[in-house]
């Protein structure tokens, strides 16, 4: 058997990569998958409201979203009779496409 170390080598890759397809695949792990990748804890925050972090460029929409957000969440609170169990981080985008990984949509490259 020459090369062993080579072969269990690309065995172990072909099995990652295969595994990594079949977790593509399912909805759940792609959605977990690319709300990591798409965390808004890692956007700037708005210093004048920390729970809003905004993209690039999205400063004066994160602004307005700053200012509609306490009559948001108040609503929010009544309709379930409780107040939220953690902080609320909102995220404000500009361009469509990061908006929409974490919730699994699709969108046409032509409209990102």
């Amino acid at each position: 058997m020459r090369h062993p170390i080579a072969k269990a080598a690309a065995i172990m890759t072909g099995i990652v990569l295969l595994t990594a397809g079949a977790a593509a695949a399912v909805p759940m792990a792609r959605h977990v998958a690319s709300g990591l990748w798409n965390n808004p804890e890692a956007l700037p925050a708005l210093p004048e409201n920390p729970q809003v972090r905004y993209e690039s460029g999205g400063s004066e929409n994160a602004r307005i979203v700053a200012r509609l957000l306490p009559t948001a969440m108040a609503q929010v609170e009544a309709a379930h009779g409780r107040q939220f169990a953690r902080p609320v981080t909102v995220a404000v985008y500009v361009t469509p496409r990061p908006s929409s990984l974490p919730m699994g949509w699709e969108i046409p490259d032509r409209l990102a």
